[in-house]
């Protein structure tokens, strides 16, 4: 869904395309015009704390003219979201200002979720439904969704929007050297056979083929330079982290800014939807929950969208992929823990039935003769992953516990 495609500005251009209405909103600012206000304001968002931004930003009379924008530019958009109360306005203006691409991201993901819980489920419930019965409040997931990224504020800027692929990071990987390799390869329990450390091409394919992102474990110190990797360790991270592991950061300081906002509900929810903490030690396990009474629905659901949307948006550490690599991916996320393979399981069985049949077909039974032989491939690879985890989860579900 392109919620807000037409809007969308590009991060090069943003400043002169907001310059505009801010002006008119800051008229009367004394001493400083209203582009000075947009920098400003914007600049403080992007110091790395929450908290310290928002009490600055209100301190300093800014707050009530960017929240003004961001009515003003996003009227249509706001209008499609719950009932915003004022300081849901205040933090979605916080993240406008921190990164625009985290603010579309976010409206996105809740555009996602919003489409995909009220659909009824193979039992005939919907996930809504479900969220009743759990004791969250439709308004509560809604705002645990929105503001489910505000924690990136702490990320630099640099991090969000690199341009690193998949295939760059696994380059990254292969120059590594073996020593260095097996020990991250120990460190994460990464899947690769010793032997593909001598044979790059053969690594490369089978790291992209089996969705192994050497953005999880290859450290950030061997793509960026100096001077960003000096700004990270001004924020509390080392150059040895790994990107993803940079980005779970989020997750906490997510929590930790909903509840600072008077949120304790949407802080909970926010501060697991990806489960790191839990999945980070099962990683060696591989250990999949599977459980129709677990506790974690609103959070699983939120991390369901928030796969869904930014893999199917042109994110541009994690490019757009076709709806059966997506799919894959949350079977992986389902496996490695970070998600309830329940919710997973109904979540892609309906996505699954949206899918063409002769499609599917053809994904199954292509010829190597195929013009399309090589993406057919991986898609029948990605294709198989699902369907086994689909037939293990319901054989799981007919088994008596």
């Amino acid at each position: 869904m392109a919620l807000m495609k037409e809007k969308k500005p590009s991060d090069k251009s943003e400043g002169s395309a907001l310059s505009s209405p801010i002006t008119q909103t800051a008229g009367a600012s004394g001493s400083m015009n209203g582009n000075n206000v947009n920098i400003r304001a914007r600049e403080i968002c992007r110091r790395g704390n929450f908290e310290k931004s928002y009490v600055e930003l209100r301190q300093l009379g800014l707050l009530d003219k960017e929240v003004a924008v961001t009515e003003k530019l996003f009227k249509e958009e706001l209008g499609k979201l719950y009932p915003l109360s004022r300081k849901d306005l205040e933090m979605l203006s916080v993240i406008r200002l921190f990164d625009s691409k985290t603010f579309y991201h976010s409206v996105e993901t809740y555009a996602t979720a919003k489409k995909k819980i009220a659909r009824p489920l193979e039992s005939g419930s919907t996930f809504l439904d479900m969220l009743k019965n759990e004791g969250v409040s439709p308004e509560q997931f809604w705002r645990a969704c929105l503001f489910h990224d505000i924690g990136k504020v702490v990320i630099p800027k640099f991090l969000l929007n690199s341009n690193y692929t998949d295939e760059n990071w696994a380059q990254a990987f292969i120059q590594l050297s073996k020593r260095k390799a097996f020990s991250l390869m120990k460190k994460y329990a990464i899947n690769i056979a010793p032997a593909l450390l001598d044979d790059p091409e053969t690594l490369m394919e089978h790291m992209i083929r089996n969705r192994i992102r050497g953005a999880r474990f290859v450290p950030i110190k061997t793509l960026f330079s100096k001077k960003q990797i000096k700004l990270l360790e001004s924020r509390g991270f080392s150059s040895n982290m790994s990107l993803i592991d940079i980005m779970q950061k989020h997750e906490k300081e997510s929590e930790k800014i909903l509840d600072f906002m008077g949120y304790p509900v949407e802080a909970k929810i926010a501060g697991s939807h990806h489960n790191y903490e839990i999945a980070n030690k099962n990683i060696k396990k591989r250990t999949c929950t599977c459980s129709i009474a677990d506790k974690n629905l609103a959070s699983d659901i939120i991390h369901l969208a928030d796969i869904q949307e930014a893999l199917r948006s042109n994110r541009p550490y994690l490019a757009q992929r076709p709806v059966l690599k997506t799919l894959a991916f949350m079977v992986d996320d389902a496996r490695r823990g970070l998600v309830n393979c329940f919710v997973a399981y109904l979540w892609i069985k309906d996505d699954m039935q949206k899918i063409d049949s002769g499609y599917l077909d053809l994904v199954l039974h292509h010829s190597e003769d195929d013009p399309e032989h090589g993406h057919l491939k991986d898609r029948k690879i990605e294709l198989n992953t699902i369907q086994e985890f689909l037939a293990e989860t319901e054989k799981w579900l007919k088994t008596p516990h």
